[in-house]
């Protein structure tokens, strides 16, 4: 079954507070490198205020701008403002080939918090055999959840990713997502082949090929595959 995740951005805290005052959503990604002022003290304001207010689980995610997010600063700023809030988090996300990536892993065990190593790609999709091979990586990495994004550049795309992920969630809790128009229908279709968490737009989206959050909850719904 599939947890559904609404992905928070916004410029201010308070964009995002709006966003997920009454959301209803198993999990929320609060997106902090979409912060125009992404400190270690604005982002640990922010997630404390979303843990006042009994928010659905928290991710943390301060995505690299090498894998397509807006964080410009060096790695060694990016630790500090994850680390600064991790112990609010209910998820953290941190990318595979990250240099703070074992730090990340090693804090968050010691807080009791959840992992998902992900990794994007904004301009292929690999064969099913590399996809595999990518979530055992993620896996062996330290991952709670192993996530693989990938642009669709046909139909074929989508069923590699989908056939990869059938295969690796008989071992692991995995994330798998095609980007892009061609990849929304993974959007639906991949908690159907053992993906454990649906990402959804509450608002602005904030991956290419995103579905509304009322869209994705009555399509999963209906299709019984929510939970």
């Amino acid at each position: 079954m599939a947890l559904i995740c609404a992905s928070l951005a916004g410029e201010r805290p308070e964009d995002i507070l709006k966003a997920a005052s009454g959301i209803e959503a198993d999990l929320i990604e609060v997106r902090a490198d979409r912060l125009t002022r992404c400190t270690r003290e604005e982002v640990h304001s922010l997630v404390s205020e979303l843990k006042k207010r009994a928010s659905p689980g928290i991710i943390l995610t301060v995505r690299s701008s090498d894998e397509g997010g807006s964080f410009k600063g060096s790695e060694e700023e990016r630790r500090d403002i994850i680390l600064g809030s991790l112990h609010l988090a209910d998820m953290v996300d941190i990318e595979l080939r990250a240099a703070i990536r074992d730090e990340i892993v090693e804090a968050a065990r010691a807080n009791g918090v959840e992992v998902i190593v992900s990794y994007h790609d904004f301009e292929r999709t690999p064969s099913k055999e590399d996809i595999t091979a990518l979530f055992e990586e993620e896996a062996g990495a330290g991952a709670d959840y192993a996530k693989a994004a990938f642009m669709a550049r046909s139909p074929g795309d989508v069923l590699e990713l989908l056939r990869a992920a059938e295969e690796a969630s008989k071992r692991m809790r995995v994330v798998a997502i095609s980007m892009g128009e061609l990849g929304r229908i993974s959007r639906i279709a991949a908690p159907i082949f053992g993906s454990r968490i649906v990402y959804a737009a509450a608002g602005e989206a904030t991956a290419p090929g995103q579905l509304s959050l009322e869209d994705t909850a009555a399509i999963l719904e209906a299709l019984g595959v929510r939970g």
